[in-house]
């Protein structure tokens, strides 16, 4: 089989800490898990793309409401309530958490958002921001309530 995906030009840095060397987890000739040992975001780079939140992220997690939508943004009300829901088990300092890193990345984007998910129905960088935007700004009201 090929070369591991990780082990090609080695791990890369942290995209959020931007100095720290990335920890391999897991790679192979088609994939590649990583995580920061100073922040502890975890990344996936598959062969041939570019390193992205893990799945399981929030923004990876808000995302995936949308696999099959040829528009992004008029589902977000919907994720939004469906996330709520999901988070009303979480405590308060969690959802916090969720939506802030949805809210950096928006702020400061690091990756592209197209490349997180698989998509069935391609969407634009820009639909899927605004969408993740509206999502944020939803849960965000959802948690000042």
């Amino acid at each position: 089989m090929g070369e591991a995906v990780a082990e090609i030009a080695g791990p890369p840095l942290c995209l959020r800490c931007k100095t720290v060397r990335l920890d391999v987890l897991h790679s192979d000739a088609e994939i590649a898990f990583l995580a920061c040992p100073s922040c502890q975001r975890e990344y996936t780079r598959r062969a041939g793309g570019a390193l992205v939140e893990r799945w399981r992220g929030p923004l990876s997690i808000a995302l995936y409401g949308v696999i099959f939508a040829e528009d992004a943004i008029p589902h977000a009300e919907r994720l939004a309530e469906q996330l709520a829901q999901l988070a009303s088990s979480w405590d308060p300092a969690t959802l916090e958490l969720f939506i802030s890193e949805i809210e950096l990345e928006l702020a400061d984007p690091i990756q592209a958002v197209t490349e997180i998910l698989p998509m069935a129905a391609p969407k634009t960088e820009e639909n899927l921001r605004e969408f993740l935007r509206l999502v944020a700004v939803r849960l965000r009201e959802r948690l000042v309530n």
